[in-house]
């Protein structure tokens, strides 16, 4: 396993950490214990970073247990707010979320203390001065941000000193990584991404909506729909392809090209066998050469440009069709918004609101189709000033 520093040289990770999202729920039910048995076979192959937050079910709990008697061995990460229903980044939510994840975690220091969300309300300098209280006090080591606007982000490196910056980053869903390219480079900020597997789109066998279990949030996610699904299955037959000269498989290929990608500090991935932990540990040790990258990256600019080529087409035509269903119009609702962001027809943080009405509707089993359709319809107006 290699390793890395912030740039601050505040911490050192592995260049491969693991994630507990999977801990909520999120992708169908999982045990506890065969969780807690993953993060110690991780550390045995020398994985030192972990990362949670309380807002994935009993997953700081599990981490502090599973890892107490390595503690001083490993780098354990978590976030605030605690809720993802409710975003407030005060100075007292942000301390008092410390105190309750310290807790939790069974231990007197986070190592990388990040904010999960953005309210878009708490001045920035309010943020900061908490974490930074965190930090003169010993309860932090040092802090991050994620989920942020391009705007807000600007403005915390500018006002603070956050050693890192999170978000998604694969071959299938790139943008947001590369929309803060230039400030994580400007400012020296490392990044941290996650879901390098394109959440099981870019594996071997890669995974369908109708193979998916009940409760698993993927039946929702626009990667598996429509044009962005038929381009994910282009970009992992070129990560196999790739691999098969290499004797790697395509996980092995998207996380070696994932972690070699500019800026970034480490990538974190969420095994549920120690099968797929040990592919993913193998494939932090490919290694990835300048012709290889440079193929890879002329690909990948190729096929987003494909993509957007038909893209606006198809959203426009979904905006265009009367919700009849409320779970396929739901879904379909949520696949647009992700079509606009992509096209940057609409920014993320004018759809974040819409995106979790949508998601309440659908969860509500009320039935609300009259709600639906106002928002497609609100949403049809973004092509009508574009």
């Amino acid at each position: 396993m290699r390793y890395r520093h912030t740039a601050d040289g505040l911490l050192e990770v592995s260049v491969v950490g693991v994630g507990t999202y999977s801990a909520a729920g999120v992708y169908g039910r999982r045990e506890p214990a065969a969780l807690g048995n993953l993060l110690r076979a991780a550390y045995d192959r020398g994985v030192t970073f972990f990362d949670t937050a309380p807002a994935y079910g009993d997953a700081e709990d599990l981490v502090g247990d599973a890892l107490k008697d390595i503690r001083k061995k490993i780098l354990v990460s978590s976030k605030v707010p605690a809720c993802l229903g409710d975003l407030s980044c005060s100075y007292e939510t942000i301390v008092a979320g410390c105190d309750k994840s310290l807790k939790r975690l069974n231990t007197d220091y986070i190592d990388l203390y990040q904010l999960h969300f953005d309210d878009g309300n708490t001045p920035v300098e309010e943020v900061i001065r908490a974490f930074e209280n965190l930090k003169d006090r010993g309860k932090i080591r040092a802090y991050g941000i994620g989920h942020v606007s391009q705007e807000r982000v600007a403005e915390y490196v500018d006002k603070g000193s956050p050693s890192t910056l999170m978000g998604e980053l694969n071959a299938v869903s790139r943008n947001y990584y590369l929309k803060m390219l230039s400030l994580l480079e400007e400012s020296d900020t490392t990044y941290i991404g996650f879901s390098l597997t394109g959440r099981g789109l870019l594996t071997e066998d890669p995974l369908e909506r109708r193979r998916l279990s009940p409760g698993d949030i993927r039946k929702i996610d626009a990667a598996f729909a429509g044009e962005k699904y038929r381009s994910a299955l282009r970009i992992r037959d070129e990560f196999l392809n790739v691999g098969r000269d290499l004797g790697a498989t395509a996980v092995q290929v998207a996380i070696a090209w994932a972690i070699s990608q500019r800026q970034v500090l480490t990538g974190l991935v969420g095994p549920t066998t120690t099968a797929h932990l040990d592919e993913d540990i193998i494939g932090a040790e490919v290694e990835l050469d300048s012709p290889v990258m440079a193929h890879l990256d002329a690909f990948l600019d190729g096929e987003a440009g494909r993509l957007a080529a038909v893209l606006a087409d198809e959203v426009r035509s979904i905006l265009a069709a009367e919700i009849t269903d409320i779970q396929q119009g739901g879904s379909s609702l949520i696949y647009v918004m992700e079509g606009l962001a992509d096209l940057n027809i609409a920014g993320d943080e004018d759809l974040v609101s819409k995106v979790g009405s949508v998601m309440k509707i659908m969860k509500s089993g009320e039935g609300d189709l009259a709600a639906l359709n106002a928002i497609r319809k609100d949403l049809l107006g973004y092509f009508e000033t574009n």
